[in-house]
This record gives structure tokens, C-alpha cells and sequence, in this order.
């Protein structure tokens, strides 16, 4: 069996180098936007996502509510990455690149969690607790209206992309989620403070204008500049497949954020290194690592979709 007495790397260390740079770097404002859950099976099966019953004056006995009949199915999947390292840089790694390369590695298995967050969004097709996709024009009304709908997406198009559209835009996106209703007919968005805005880069400035400058192109007051109420912090974000489409969120409720990330196992990570029979016969030695998890919709009633055009 072959020995590097004087190897530069060692197992324990290219571990600890992972960890310490996954728990290190910050998540993205992606992963902010999702309730975060562990799981010990492929998938987890969420029941009475309704909304708790409502408060009522008091009749003479306690009064007692159930919740709504609904439920989420989340399932997970398994990512995985890895390294194969020369015997000789393995031996001789003076210049610290080999565990600059595990950092790497890190920074990956965390963006993997925002890029299944931003699938989640994008592609609007996986069915929250309500049996529609997260932005939908057909999510359930208040109980006893079997045939009402609220939507959740919003025309913007009239609006423009200058600041003053988009200061339009995000007074309009702000308005309509705190007029979504639960299914006891409360206003669940009545008290939001904090929301995220989400657009692509190439209206940067626009949205910064409508934020922050504190008049307008005429001349006037910016009054979403100035106003206190209410805090929005934007994020451009490069990976929206269409520019013409923006999302706000808000964030106020950590039980009921927009969506739902589910974590297995991992990071886990797995090493052939010095005395395996792969280094032995290869000269070289692997560094992976996996992932399991998944991303579901969760509070719809904390989304809204912007069409610009």
C-alpha cells in the first residue's frame, strides 16, 4: 500500500475546509424566500396547509376549528459534484489551489438550492397545497365560495419600465398582496412590512430610480422613496429567463413563506484519498459531494407575479 508521509492534504482537512466554507457562505435571497424543513425519506407528504380557524366572540363553550382539508407532496432528488485530484498536486499543493477547489465545491451545493428555488418559480408548474401552481389566477376564494378565485398575478404592462412605471408597479404589487384573502375571509398580508422585488438586471436602473431617487423625472416628489410604511429591497437577478417578468414577495411570516425547501441528507461528502485502492492503481485522488432535497410552493399568498409586457 502506498504512503505520502509528507502530503500537504489530508482528508480531514479538505473536510473540514468544505463544511467550514458551506456553513460560511451566506444563502441566497432565494433560499430566504423558503421555509426550511428536514427530511429522513424520498418524499414527505404535508397535511392541513389550510389556514387556522378564526377567532369568535365568546358564546358561553370554547370554540374549535379544524383545518382545511388540503395537503403537499415533496419530493426529493439527489445533486452531486466531485473532484479528481493529480497524486502530485495531492502531494505537493503548496499553493493552496486544491482546497480553494473544495471551497468551490461548497459554493456549488449551495447554488444548487437557490437554482432549484428559482426552477420552482420559473416554471410554475408544480402544484402547491390549493392544487394550483404558485402564480395562478384560480386559487381558492374564501370558504363557502365554491366558485370565486383570487389571482395572484398581476397586468403590469400599462405601467411602462421608466422609474415612474416601475414606481407604479411596485405600489401595485404591494397593494394586491395585502388584499389576498386566506380562507376565513382575513386579509393574510394586512400587517407585511418586508417585501423582496425581483427583476432582471436590465432594468437595474429603472428600479433604482423608482427606490431611491427622491423625485421624479418631472419633478416632483418620488413618493415611494419617501413613504416608511412598508420596506422593499430589490434583486436583480440575471437568471429570469424573460425580462419582461418581475416577482414580489413577502417575507414578514417564516410560516409562510413562498416556498418549501426540504433537505435530506448532505452535504455529505466522500473521499478517495491516500491508502484507497483508487489512488493506489490511479495516482490520483477524488473529492465528491451530494446533495438531497426538494423544493415545492408553499404560501402562495406571499407571491406575485408582475407581467411587464
Amino acid at each position: 500500500m502506498a504512503k505520502y508521509p509528507f502530503a500537504t492534504l489530508t482528508e480531514k482537512g479538505l473536510n473540514g475546509t468544505f463544511l467550514l466554507a458551506y456553513t460560511q457562505q451566506q444563502p441566497s435571497f432565494l433560499t430566504a424566500l423558503a421555509r426550511e424543513v428536514q427530511s429522513n425519506q424520498r418524499k414527505e407528504r404535508y397535511a392541513g396547509l389550510g389556514t387556522q380557524p378564526k377567532a369568535e366572540r365568546w358564546a358561553g363553550e370554547q370554540h374549535y376549528g379544524t383545518m382545511a382539508e388540503t395537503e403537499l407532496e415533496v419530493v426529493n432528488h439527489k445533486w452531486s459534484d466531485g473532484l479528481i485530484i493529480p497524486g502530485d498536486e495531492w502531494r505537493d499543493d503548496k499553493t493552496g489551489l486544491q482546497a480553494q477547489r473544495v471551497r468551490d465545491l461548497a459554493s456549488e451545493m449551495r447554488d444548487v438550492q437557490s437554482q432549484i428555488a428559482l426552477d420552482c418559480i420559473l416554471d410554475n408548474t408544480i402544484l402547491g397545497y390549493d392544487g394550483q401552481p404558485l402564480f395562478s389566477a384560480s386559487h381558492r376564494a374564501v370558504a363557502g365560495d365554491e366558485t370565486g378565485t383570487q389571482t395572484n398575478i398581476y397586468d403590469a404592462s400599462s405601467n411602462g419600465v421608466t422609474s415612474a412605471g416601475f414606481s407604479t408597479t411596485v405600489y401595485g404589487a404591494v397593494q394586491r398582496l395585502m388584499l389576498l384573502k386566506d380562507d376565513r375571509d382575513r386579509y393574510m398580508n394586512r400587517n407585511a412590512r418586508s417585501f423582496v422585488f425581483v427583476v432582471h438586471p436590465n432594468h437595474t436602473a429603472a428600479v433604482q430610480g423608482a427606490l431611491g431617487d427622491q423625485l421624479v423625472a418631472a419633478g416632483g416628489t418620488n413618493t415611494l422613496a419617501r413613504q416608511q410604511q412598508f420596506n422593499v429591497v430589490p434583486y436583480f437577478e440575471p437568471m429570469l429567463t424573460d425580462a419582461n417578468d418581475c416577482y414580489m414577495f413577502t417575507i414578514d411570516r417564516p410560516s409562510a413563506l413562498p416556498l418549501i425547501l426540504q433537505s435530506k441528507r448532505g452535504p455529505v461528502q466522500h473521499i478517495l484519498g491516500p491508502g484507497s485502492e483508487w489512488m493506489d492503481e490511479h495516482d490520483s485522488a477524488k473529492f465528491g459531494t451530494n446533495w438531497e432535497g426538494g423544493v415545492a410552493p408553499w404560501a402562495w399568498s406571499s407571491a406575485l407575479k408582475c407581467d411587464l409586457t
